[in-house]
């Protein structure tokens, strides 16, 4: 994972495009990245129901939330590997 910012400030500010790619298909899933209440860094998929996560910094953010990505998928029969990229706005 190579995706770093350098903070995320208290509203919506990023979105990291999550890439999985299987041998028949390559998706991408949408994750929104907002500072918490409490400081952490909250990770929200846009594209996939139930996938939520946090971190202390943004890439343990993006490291939980590709972690709560995969057990969905895998639980659904999806075995995915991830590429991460970084969209700052």
């Amino acid at each position: 994972m190579s995706a770093t910012a350098s903070t995320v400030e208290n509203t919506i500010t990023s979105q990291v495009n999550i890439t999985s790619s299987t041998a028949a298909q390559r998706v991408c899933y949408r994750v929104l990245l907002e500072k918490g209440k409490d400081g952490w860094i909250v990770a929200k998929c846009l594209d996939i129901e139930g996938a939520i996560s946090q971190g202390k910094t943004v890439d343990e953010a993006l490291k939980n939330i590709i972690e709560a990505i995969t057990a969905i998928l895998e639980a659904r029969g999806q075995i995915c590997e991830f590429l991460v990229t970084w969209v700052e706005r």
